[in-house]
């Protein structure tokens, strides 16, 4: 039955093709902005939760709870130096979940950059003056300025 509908829809114009181009690029360029201000965010809100949790944490065992012996002392002190490490490793995960997000994101823009070049060439050399000098304006300003 598909098959039967599908004779009778008209096949998408160049124009048409190129408006969903550019909407897919714009949403892949907001994301990429997006993205890059979670990583921010979230970088950010980890360093003072961190840095706060640390504080307070530092606080409380040195008012309350310092045993006397050395060695209980040096026992207590084995997780402050762990913290920052652990933060430091969580940063550095953070940054690569991201960056990996960004980096496919990135693909999937060059991918849809190198589709309209392809088809914006394809205009050159199959549509009329006209209608390619129209589609051109309003597609690639960068082809006048490289004319």
């Amino acid at each position: 039955m598909g098959a039967i509908v599908s004779r009778w829809r008209a096949k998408p114009t160049t124009v048409e093709v190129l408006e969903g181009i550019d909407k897919d690029i714009q949403a892949f360029e907001e994301y990429r902005e997006k993205n890059q201000r979670q990583l921010k965010i979230w970088v950010a809100r980890l360093l003072l939760y961190s840095a706060l949790l640390y504080l307070i944490s530092c606080v409380v065992v040195y008012v309350w709870y310092l045993p006397e012996q050395m060695i209980g002392r040096l026992i207590l002190a084995l997780p402050f130096l762990v913290f920052p490490i652990l933060i430091w490793f969580l940063r550095k995960l953070m940054i690569a979940l991201f960056s990996k997000r960004t980096e496919r994101n990135n693909e999937k823009l060059e991918d849809l950059k190198s589709q309209k070049r392809k088809i914006l060439e394809q205009v050159m050399e199959t549509e009329t003056y006209k209608n390619a000098k129209l589609i051109l304006e309003r597609f690639d300003p960068d082809s006048k300025k490289k004319q």
